[in-house]
């Protein structure tokens, strides 16, 4: 079989179905070239979908580039470069964080953390704090100086908040909770207080309110500090979507943002609501799903249960087998599998005995259970799978686009996925291109 075969299994027989078609040329033409880390023996560099190498081959390791900027690594350490092989962040780094957000990452040098943009300008000196909670898309970070915390606008380099609090959280709605002397309280962007601090606990803000442990029982307050919720709970957990779960004698139940009670405290787990009005609960030992009037829309009469819908269906295990449920508790799926995955992209793998395949929404098998193992179902066209002891991909028809041949593959990201073949690493297109060379 040649390395650019099409395959598909058909009744436990691999079959040629056609040759694969390449991306012409002129195609490539119509776009600015994608760079592709291309490795030549123990060293890496960049080439063109044509294996055209552009950045020769000179770096131990490459990351894929993003944003126009990609993380190396040589003898001297770790760097940032962009597609011209220019040096954007110096060799002077401990270690640099990659991908860039908001065109900043961090950085990090001597035990210590700063920030830098994806122009190489150095926002933020590793010596100026103690430690930086970066991993976000906001405006605002939190920092640590002395021991003490306090908030960050990154961009401005403008401490919104001075580092004298024992804890700051980000914002949420407009707030932000703090600690002082391990009472709680809360502030606004501009550091004033708005809410005292003089509660034992606090959480954040969602949907108005925000909940407060007052002589050790938990209730909820509004953004001026009114106790819109009593606090007579043992444990009170955020709003999400209207409600919120509550905790009394080892136990929770549901109250709504009037407080009223929605269920008593008498589930052994429970999850938040979804945007479908729907929350998963543990009753009696068993699983089930309860609507936002407490009623069992699918009930409490399973082992297992997944967290939420996915396309409409939930997986479900009952005497050690598992089947799918639609939002009504229909059984839409048999009890047939070992092991099932969640639906995406209209497909969810499933396991028969010690092999995985993928069903459809009718129940279908649509790619049999042939494979040793797979990976997340088709998140980016192609899903990996393992036939023989060997990785490559299928899509959604069950065609093998890439033969399996290697000894184990990354999910594709930016069109390129990361495989490994007799102990090296290297990146295929979903063309099964391989850009290396030994």
């Amino acid at each position: 079989m040649e390395e650019n075969d099409i395959v598909k299994y058909e009744d436990g027989l691999i079959k040629r179905i056609s040759n694969q078609i390449g991306v012409t040329n002129k195609l490539l033409a119509l776009s600015e070239p994608q760079l592709i880390p291309y490795r030549r023996g123990d060293k890496w560099g960049f080439c063109t979908a044509d294996k055209k190498v552009v950045i020769d081959c000179m770096y131990d390791e490459v990351s894929v580039f993003q944003n126009g900027v990609a993380r190396i690594k040589n003898q001297n350490g770790i760097a940032i470069i962009n597609k011209e092989n220019k040096i954007i962040v110096p060799f002077i780094y401990d270690d640099i964080d990659f991908p860039f957000f908001n065109n900043a990452t961090a950085i990090f040098k001597n035990g210590r953390i700063g920030l830098i943009n994806i122009e190489g300008i150095e926002i933020l000196s590793p010596e100026e704090y103690d430690y930086i909670w970066w991993i976000s898309t906001n405006d605002v970070v939190r920092i640590e100086k002395n021991n003490k915390e306090g908030l960050l606008d990154w961009k401005n380099g403008v401490e919104v908040i001075k580092c004298v609090y024992d804890f700051a959280s980000s914002f949420y709605e407009g707030l932000a909770k703090i600690q002082l002397n391990k009472k709680w309280g809360f502030i606004d962007k501009t550091g004033n207080i708005i809410i005292p601090i003089k509660y034992e606990s606090a959480g954040a803000f969602s949907n108005g309110l925000a909940s407060i442990r007052i002589n050790g029982k938990d209730g909820f307050i509004d953004k001026f500090g009114n106790e819109v919720i009593e606090a007579t709970y043992d444990e009170t957990f955020s709003f999400c979507n209207g409600y919120a779960i509550i905790k009394n004698d080892n136990k929770f139940g549901f109250i709504n943002s009037n407080g009223n009670l929605i269920s008593h405290c008498k589930f052994e787990e429970a999850s938040s609501f979804e945007e479908n009005g729907y929350a998963r609960v543990k009753y009696n030992g068993k699983y089930g799903f309860i609507n936002s009037n407490a009623y069992e829309i699918i009930p409490c009469a399973y082992d297992e249960l997944g967290y939420r819908f996915h396309e409409g269906l939930v997986e479900v295990r009952r005497g050690g087998k598992y089947c799918f449920l639609d939002i009504k508790g229909n059984s839409i799926i048999s009890s047939l599998y070992k092991s099932v995955g969640i639906f995406n992209n209209g497909l969810a793998f499933v396991q028969i005995n010690d092999k995985f395949g993928f069903i459809n929404k009718k129940g279908e098998q649509i790619i049999p259970c042939i494979y040793d193992s797979v990976k997340r179902c088709f998140w980016d066209e192609l899903s990996p799978v393992k036939f023989k002891g060997k990785f490559g991909f299928i899509d959604k028809k069950g065609i093998e686009i890439i033969r399996c041949i290697y000894d184990n593959a990354d999910l594709f990201s930016e069109g390129l996925a990361k495989v490994e073949m007799n102990g090296k690493f290297g990146y295929i297109n979903k063309e099964g291109v391989q850009y290396w060379e030994d």
